[in-house]
């Protein structure tokens, strides 16, 4: 039985099967295995075949449809867990749970209601819940309030994922951090409300200015910090430049007149993810790059790129010049050129 519009309803094993993925499955294979023009919602399965996440078909869609052929092709051979907007983490049960009969469990289920309506129906061993309701609140855990941005949870599951896919594929993974210089003097002159403006709009300008796979989130306070797979060697000088070059100007899409906006940038690249420990140890050496920048005066981008060993103990070097800019409607006045087709 499933859960849907407040109904319950008999469904084949067939049907539901071609609605459920598996953990790992790329979204080029969902794509041939799933009717995805049949449904609103896929449902992510781990091994044990616990559901971890759920997965609106239209994103699916238009990851797969992308004008831009590279971003395509790049969104095909990445994991259904890639879109994920969040992640369940299910319990193993202690011992299997003899099933019962169909009108005695029905007699024990407890309806769940709300101000909006009918919310869940729980048993004993099960939960069926009205997903659109359900739906806000768990993005309330995972995203920011004042940009809409993912938030550092969803940051530390992602690069967890992302060092798992490269050990097995062999690509690089990147951490960038970004620090909104003297960004406590907009709040102070102008307020809190004028300084999440100012934080939506940096938001906005550094979405358009990365690739759509890679993530950016908020990660707390005046930084945001992004991650980047499967670049080359000097590749992450691109998306540096890019954004240091849009921020070199002032925004103009406020009513008040605002200080420049200037951004402060670490960043890392793990071209064999082996070098590390664990993931966190590359959000440190982006830490560091980050601060050998607020040292050398704001307003500027730093890395790291780790191609063995003795690059962990390097100095961080500084990323000059500029680079052609995508053609976008961003708040900041600069003109613009062709939209790049690599990073």
């Amino acid at each position: 039985m499933r859960f849907e519009n407040v109904k319950l309803e008999k469904t084949s094993p067939q049907a539901v099967r071609k609605q459920v993925v598996s953990s790992g499955t790329l979204l080029h294979e969902i794509a041939g295995d799933c009717e995805l023009e049949s449904h609103v919602y896929l449902f992510v399965e781990n091994e044990d075949r616990q559901l971890i996440g759920i997965v609106e078909t239209a994103k699916v869609i238009e990851l797969l449809t992308s004008s831009n052929p590279t971003e395509r092709e790049r969104w095909s051979k990445m994991s259904v867990e890639s879109v994920l907007r969040w992640k369940l983490t299910p319990e193993r049960a202690s011992q299997e749970t003899p099933a019962g009969n169909a009108a005695d469990t029905l007699a024990q289920m407890t309806l769940v209601r709300g101000d909006q309506g009918l919310i869940a129906i729980s048993s004993k061993e099960e939960l069926f819940v009205n997903w659109k309701l359900v739906r806000n609140s768990l993005n309330e855990a995972s995203f920011d309030a004042v940009t809409g941005l993912p938030n550092r949870r969803v940051f530390t599951r992602r690069l967890n994922e992302e060092f798992h896919r490269a050990r097995r594929q062999g690509h690089s993974v990147s951490v960038i951090l970004f620090d909104v210089d003297h960004f406590k003097r907009v709040n102070d002159m102008y307020g809190h409300g004028v300084g999440d403006d100012v934080l939506n709009a940096i938001a906005e300008t550094m979405l358009k200015l990365l690739r759509s796979y890679d993530l950016l989130v908020r990660y707390g306070g005046d930084e945001f910090a992004a991650i980047c797979c499967a670049c080359e060697p000097g590749e992450i000088d691109i998306p540096l430049r890019r954004i240091q070059q849009h921020f070199k100007t002032k925004f103009e899409k406020f009513a008040v007149e605002l200080p420049p906006i200037s951004l402060t940038i670490g960043a890392a690249v793990a071209h064999d993810v082996s070098l590390f420990q664990s993931p966190n140890d590359l959000v440190e050496l982006a830490d560091v790059a980050l601060y050998r920048g607020k040292g050398a005066g704001r307003s500027c981008s730093w890395k790291v790129e780790a191609t063995d060993r003795k690059d962990l103990a390097s100095d961080p070097v500084e990323v000059k010049g500029e680079v052609a800019m995508p053609v976008v409607d961003l708040p900041v006045d600069l003109p613009l050129q062709s939209h790049p087709e690599s990073i």
